[in-house]
């Protein structure tokens, strides 16, 4: 009986640790992927981050792009499903670095500055999404609501600031 339980504990960890590697990995292999097919898009794709940092920012665009991985991964967490972050976080990772690299395509010497001001939000949303991830990889804890409301205070205040301050300042330095 006790080799049975020993067993079976042992079982539970070795998921729990595949777990908590299987997300850092998917998010590394989302950048990664994300990079490559960004610098490899269609010249229409490009054209399309041109027109994207010339114009200013949709309240809705910015809303889907902060909350919207937020709500998917703390639906997940709340059905029990915590696996479900794993597909979430790569796709948020790839389509930050494909953006990017798309990106540094179109504006070639100014990128970095365009790809810092143009995706500022997501800069400074992604590690507080990735630490929400992490923690509530493993299921439900005690602290996943106040976790939640965090992240969600946070982006608020970086979609504000984003939408407010440093979009209307992109817009104004392109068009010089």
């Amino acid at each position: 009986m006790n080799q049975s339980k020993l067993f079976h504990t042992f079982l539970k960890r070795i998921c729990c640790i595949s777990v908590t590697w299987a997300l850092p990995f998917c998010w590394v292999l989302g950048l990664l992927l994300g990079a490559a097919y960004g610098y490899r898009a269609d010249r229409s794709y490009v054209l399309l981050m041109r027109i994207a940092a010339s114009s200013r920012m949709s309240l809705v665009g910015l809303f889907f792009a902060l909350y919207v991985p937020l709500l998917l991964s703390a639906f997940a967490v709340y059905l029990k499903h915590p696996q479900w972050l794993i597909p979430i976080c790569f796709a948020k990772a790839f389509l930050f670095a494909s953006c990017g690299s798309a990106l540094f395509v179109a504006f070639r010497s100014a990128a970095w500055l365009v790809r810092l001001l143009l995706q500022f939000s997501d800069l400074c949303s992604m590690p507080f999404f990735y630490w929400f991830c992490m923690r509530n990889i493993t299921g439900r804890n005690l602290n996943t609501q106040s976790d939640f409301l965090v992240c969600c205070v946070v982006v608020t205040i970086i979609g504000m600031f984003d939408f407010c301050v440093i979009s209307p300042y992109l817009v104004k330095l392109i068009d010089i």
